[in-house]
Formats: C-alpha cells, sequence, structure tokens
C-alpha cells in the first residue's frame, strides 16, 4: 500500500495534507479525490456566481499526480438583479 497526499485548493486558499492516507491501488487515487469534491463545495456559498475546489494528490516523494476539480457557476436567466 502507499501513501497520497490530499491537498486542497480553495479559491486562493490552500490546504496542505500532511498525514496522507494510504491506498492499495493508484486507481484509489481518483476514487478519493472525487469523492470529496461535493462535500467541500456543498459546504460553501460562493459570494460570485462562480467557484471551484481542486484536490491536488501528491505521491510520498511529493510530486503532485493527480488533480479533480468541481466548478459551481450560476446566473441570473431575467435581469431580477437577484430578487
Amino acid at each position: 500500500m502507499a501513501r497520497y497526499f490530499f491537498d486542497v485548493q480553495d479559491g486562493p486558499d490552500f490546504v496542505k495534507d500532511e498525514d496522507g492516507h494510504d491506498c492499495a491501488a493508484i486507481g484509489d487515487v481518483r476514487i478519493a479525490a472525487m469523492k470529496a469534491l461535493p462535500a467541500m463545495i456543498g459546504a460553501k456559498i460562493p459570494d460570485g456566481d462562480g467557484y471551484r475546489v481542486s484536490v491536488i494528490v501528491r505521491d510520498d516523494e511529493d510530486h503532485a499526480i493527480y488533480r479533480a476539480s468541481l466548478t459551481l457557476e450560476s446566473t441570473w436567466l431575467s435581469n431580477r438583479d437577484g430578487q
């Protein structure tokens, strides 16, 4: 089993994973990164009409090997000015 680190890029904020997680197979890295994204974006209401959160995965040699991102976009369809 190998250890991978799941860093989070949340707009301008970056949180480095110092602990890491063991994954039995490289495919588990992708699944873990993608599963984390909906909860991250669901916990935050963006100030504007767009929001993006990413998980960047590093291996045990500190090389970035995978990125998964989720983008939220919103727009008014009429000119009600948000009211």
